[in-house]
């Protein structure tokens, strides 16, 4: 029962930050005029507010706010994930070098001046891969140990660290800031 009693209350207090910040941006808005707006497709209300509130409401702000909703949401399953893997609640990416790879990634497109869109690609791309790497170090035979998988993601980290801090030895004044940024 309490357990039940504490999601509903987190449900209301998501929905209410979620009224709350559909308010704020440089055009104030009001909150009943953005639950008129959020009612206004379900059903007939009259249209009492300027026109460009109904588009800075749903076309700007709602996808935004949904977005970052989405996006916590993904962080705290991948966390839980991780802890529930090493089976410690101090778990983190650095642990099994995920943050490591990422960073070599995204050292490597700075140094070799690739595009700067292609960061985020890279730094995901060797992020998994490390990820891939520290399963594949670590199995042996059917069994994956969360002791061998931590030994081998620390391991694994530090290489990574290495080969970002080479890279920042290479690396001209300006592409070390970015890197170290």
């Amino acid at each position: 029962m309490k357990k039940k009693l504490f999601l509903i209350f987190l449900g209301l207090g998501l929905l209410l930050t979620l009224l709350i910040t559909l308010t704020i941006g440089p055009v104030r808005i009001n909150v009943l005029t953005v639950v008129k707006i959020l009612c206004s497709g379900i059903i007939d209300i009259p249209v009492t507010w300027p026109d460009n509130f109904h588009d800075i409401i749903l076309n700007v702000r709602l996808p935004r706010i949904l977005l970052g909703i989405l996006v916590g949401c993904a962080l705290s399953v991948s966390g839980c994930s991780m802890q529930a893997l090493f089976k410690n609640p101090m778990a983190s990416p650095y642990i099994c070098g995920v943050a490591s790879g990422g960073a070599f990634g995204a050292s490597l497109v700075i140094v070799f001046n690739a595009s700067q869109s292609l960061i985020m690609p890279v730094t995901f791309f060797f992020s998994l891969l490390t990820i891939f790497v520290v399963y594949y170090v670590a199995k042996t035979g059917s069994k994956v140990s969360s002791e061998t998988l931590l030994l081998s993601g620390i391991a694994l980290s530090l290489f990574f660290s290495a080969a970002t801090s080479f890279l920042q030895y290479l690396a001209e004044e300006g592409e070390l800031r970015q890197i170290i940024f």
